[in-house]
């Protein structure tokens, strides 16, 4: 039997799993030799995501969840393991 996913709403304590699938597929998706974009040029805009700042910034993010006109979703597997 295959690995099921599971489509769920985002949860407030998403968002430092979220930041991290965003850094993953960016470093997948973007460098691009033809355009002189590396994958260093990619992790420079996460370089402060591990700062004391940056977490800060990542926690406000938290506040976009009091927006009843925004939803998210989180595609997880097994038990909120946050893959999309």
């Amino acid at each position: 039997m295959g690995k099921k996913i599971k489509i769920a709403d985002s949860i407030p304590r998403d968002v430092f799993e979220i930041r991290n699938v965003q850094k993953l597929t960016w470093l997948n998706t973007y460098p691009n030799k033809d355009l002189s974009i590396t994958k260093e040029d990619i992790e420079l805009n996460f370089i402060k995501d591990n700062t004391e700042e940056g977490k800060r910034e990542i926690e406000e993010w938290k506040k976009r969840y009091l927006d009843p006109s925004e939803n998210r979703w989180v595609a997880n597997l097994k038990e909120r393991k946050l893959i999309a």
